[in-house]
């Protein structure tokens, strides 16, 4: 019986951005929300993750320097990471979406655990 990576099973696209790099990245596709403040939140779907940010795609604009919070749906089948971050690029993408980069603060051990656990595991894959 042939063996089917993981991220296949979960109908997850994955690519290392940066292979090789300690800022390796790791492109993929999945649900996410984008807090700021206490009451806008938007809906987004993860692009692309790293250890110093991510990149997500979403209705709504969020201004440079704003600091938000990231729920993120994780292709590790553990619970959804909820990461700050700052905004720091942003750029108009299909119809009224937005592409927002953002730069992590602080993150906790076992969240950076997690981040590199899926980007080695998905050059191994690769």
């Amino acid at each position: 019986m042939k063996s089917v990576p993981y991220h296949e099973l979960l109908g997850i696209s994955v690519e290392i951005v940066e292979p090789g790099s300690s800022r390796a990245r790791l492109a993929l596709d999945c649900e996410a929300q984008v807090s700021v403040g206490e009451r806008l939140v938007y809906p987004a779907r993860l692009l692309d993750i790293g250890l110093g940010g991510a990149r997500l795609l979403l209705e709504g604009s969020v201004p440079l320097g704003d600091e938000v919070l990231l729920t993120l749906h994780l292709p590790d089948e553990g619970p959804p990471a909820l990461l700050s971050a700052l905004a720091v690029r942003g750029r108009s993408s299909e119809g009224s979406k937005r592409e927002l980069g953002v730069a992590f603060m602080g993150l906790e051990p076992e969240d950076s655990e997690r981040i590199l656990a899926l980007v080695y595991a998905a050059a191994e894959i690769g």
